[in-house]
């Protein structure tokens, strides 16, 4: 027998070789994938309702009335899913990771070990078309999520609608209506990103903003205040939208007199980046907003309007009685100017003018240049002048422009809710919001072309 020549074997030395490297780049592949494996390339986006990834079976409870079936999970696992099956009934996926040798009666789909609560959900599970990985809402919030976050994926229109005022501020403002949802818990917090959201066009505020201040409520700074209005009155509901205007124009008409109106007076002011910060004192609720308009005429007459509507808001009366024959008298009515008080000051840069009326109320503007401050408090008002903005709010490379952000003292809030409006604290809390029970939190709103993204921190 003829031996083979040498560049024979050379050839088939070299053929050999090149198939081990594949089989070796293939199973190196194999293994790869598997370790990269998630629960959203095995589960189907048609289906899906939500997952729930590395999430403590604590914060579970909080969703077990949108989604019954959390109220058996008693551990923590790897990932839990809530798939529909083809009757619409809901089912449990449940994923563990594979950490020693499984029993035989385990399903192994790659790292992980599942588990359903209805037999009939296997077969929508695996590496097939239209996985949850390749879904377009789900990559789009998914993308900043690392392995061992806590966080939550909601489906389009699978949270519960709105059913207090809470919620439906919320939904508005966030635009959470049939879009899908994520929630990831942070070591100071929490964040709730929104897919398929489109807001206006408007400019990013600056996240600087002033420090609490004694009594404290709420310190909100907006980048456009006459927008987000526009939003409200487009996403809130005809009758919380009913409420919510005709609390406000309510409250307006009480300090202004009939006259003055959010959209005629208050909007025009209010098209640049605006903050308006409330505090409580022992005695009163306290409001005061600062911002800009560009047309110096106009704002000096805007502010004005707005002094000349609070003094004659409630016009102080001097009765008057003379005798007249017959035992008859007459009384006449007339205005008291000297009830109505008017003090003009200087502070640094700012021009400052106080009124106090003849029913103990009063208003207090301030103007330096095309830059406003008003306040129900002349004291509030001058420690805002006073303070620079030092805090800044959480905001993050990525996310797009600065909406709108702040502080609220929950303490304060409740508070001040259980003695005006004890209702809303009975109604239930925003879902996806798990708020602290004593603590204040710094928020921020965000917003690229696809996605809204809110921030929320705990402040001790």
């Amino acid at each position: 027998m003829r031996s083979l020549p040498l560049k024979t074997i050379g050839i088939l030395s070299a053929l050999a070789f090149s198939i081990f490297v594949i089989a070796i780049f293939l199973i190196a592949t194999h293994l790869f994938t598997l370790a990269t494996l998630t629960p959203a390339h095995l589960l189907p986006a048609d289906r899906l309702e939500a997952l729930f990834s590395n999430m403590p079976a604590p914060m579970l409870k909080r969703f077990t009335d949108a989604f019954p079936l959390l109220s058996s999970i008693t551990d923590d696992h790897a990932a839990i899913a809530i798939i529909r099956l083809d009757d619409e009934t809901p089912s449990t996926v449940i994923f563990d990771r594979v950490t020693s040798q499984p029993e035989d009666t385990a399903t192994i789909m790659g790292p992980f070990k599942v588990t359903v609560s209805d037999a009939r959900a296997t077969k929508f599970l695996g590496l097939k078309d239209a996985r949850l990985a390749h879904h377009t809402p789900y990559q789009l919030l998914s993308t900043e999520r690392k392995p061992a976050d806590q966080w939550a994926f909601f489906a389009a229109g699978s949270l519960p609608p709105p059913s207090s005022l809470p919620q439906h501020l919320f939904s508005a403002l966030l635009q959470t209506d049939s879009r899908a949802t994520v929630l990831t818990l942070t070591p100071t917090g929490c964040e709730v990103r929104v897919a398929g959201t489109a807001w206006p066009a408007m400019v990013s505020a600056s996240p600087l903003f002033v420090g609490s201040m004694s009594g404290t409520l709420a310190i909100v700074r907006i980048a456009d205040p006459a927008t987000l209005w526009k939003v409200l009155m487009e996403h809130l509901d005809r009758p919380n939208l009913s409420l919510v205007r005709g609390s406000l124009e309510y409250a307006v008409a009480q300090f202004f007199g009939p006259e003055v109106s959010i959209r005629e007076n208050f909007l025009p002011l209010l098209t640049n980046a605006t903050t308006v910060v409330l505090t409580q004192t022992s005695s009163s609720t306290n409001i005061a907003v600062t911002g800009a308009l560009p047309a110096l005429q106009e704002l000096t007459q805007r502010l004005s309007t707005l002094r000349d509507a609070f003094s004659s808001a409630v016009a102080p009366i001097i009765t008057t009685t003379q005798p007249l024959k017959r035992d008859l008298t007459f009384t006449s009515l007339r205005i008291d100017p000297s009830t109505i008080s008017t003090q003009r000051t200087s502070q640094g840069w700012w021009q400052v003018e106080h009124t106090i009326r003849g029913d103990a109320h009063e208003f207090t503007t301030a103007q330096s240049a095309v830059s406003f401050a008003l306040s129900t408090n002349s004291t509030l008002l001058t420690d805002l002048l006073e303070r620079d903005e030092n805090r800044s709010l959480p905001t993050t490379a990525g996310h797009g422009r600065l909406l709108m952000g702040g502080v609220l003292n929950l303490n304060n809030l409740r508070k001040l809710f259980a003695q005006s409006a004890p209702a809303l604290l009975e109604e239930s809390p925003v879902l996806l919001l798990p708020l602290p029970s004593t603590q204040s939190i710094v928020w921020s709103i965000e917003a690229t072309n696809s996605v809204t993204t809110l921030t929320v921190n705990n402040e001790q």
